[in-house]
């Protein structure tokens, strides 16, 4: 993602997913992400390549469905699904679930998400 910067990727998905476009709080959450996962990836060297996500991750995670549980912790849970499960470690794991659930209270289970497909 050198070429486009984290706000100008914020734009673009916000034309998609309407969802986002009439939220500045989740545009807000996007930009943050996408700015922490980048420290991240500099830091850890833990993605191949130079992005530690694509625009094609951030559209196939801002158009899944949202289900039952608050928005922001829907959205931390299906980016969870899409960036986490690319890494090695549990650590690794885990540090991408705070970065996606940042400062707020709320968390999700992962492995429940999971057996609902098992």
């Amino acid at each position: 993602m050198n070429e486009i910067s984290p706000e100008d990727t914020v734009d673009i998905l916000a034309k998609r997913v309407p969802l986002i476009e009439d939220s500045k709080e989740l545009k807000e959450y996007m930009l943050r992400v996408i700015n922490e996962l980048a420290r991240y990836r500099l830091r850890e060297k833990v993605f191949i390549k130079d992005a530690i996500v694509t625009i094609r991750d951030l559209l196939k995670w801002t158009t899944r469905q949202i289900e039952a549980m608050g928005l922001k912790e829907a959205l931390a849970l299906e980016g969870y699904c899409i960036l986490a499960e690319r890494l090695r470690t549990e650590d690794e794991k885990q540090y991408i679930k705070t970065i996606l659930l940042g400062k707020s209270k709320s968390d999700f289970n992962e492995l429940a998400h999971y057996s609902e497909f098992a």
